[in-house]
């Protein structure tokens, strides 16, 4: 049996006061202009709390895309899988559409599980947003 304490956020470590704000990407571009040994370097500007972890995915839902500890400088190794349209206007780039998503983990929260009171890692994850990126050779 699961039983959740909501009446009031508790955090193990955390003096009380404002709630930490959750990360909100605002935006995400790709320059692959600049693209040194495969790797494609990211541009963020993010709002809110700073993130501690992101993922980077071909997908919009992420799949097999593993959260990765948050970097100022974030890259991409660029991959093609062969099935990618053309890049509009460039020769030999093959066009795709990357998606990023970043969260910060905001502290433990306490569970009680079995009548067993659990600390549970809490983080909030931020909006997705998406670029498009030419992988050239």
């Amino acid at each position: 049996m699961r039983l959740w304490l909501a009446i009031v956020p508790l955090f193990a470590g955390q003096t009380p006061g404002p709630p930490r704000q959750p990360p909100v990407i605002l935006s995400f571009s790709a320059d692959s202009a600049a693209t040194t040994g495969g790797e494609v370097p990211l541009a963020v500007r993010l709002a809110g709390g700073r993130p501690t972890h992101y993922r980077l995915a071909l997908r919009a839902d992420f799949r097999d895309a593993a959260w990765l500890p948050y970097r100022e400088r974030l890259s991409w190794r660029a991959i093609r899988t062969g099935a990618e349209p053309p890049c509009p206007g460039r020769t030999g780039g093959s066009a795709v559409r990357l998606y990023l998503q970043v969260k910060a983990a905001l502290g433990d929260q306490i569970e009680v599980v079995d009548g067993k009171r659990v600390l549970r890692p809490t983080a909030a994850e931020s909006n997705v947003q998406s670029a498009p990126v030419c992988v050239v050779p």
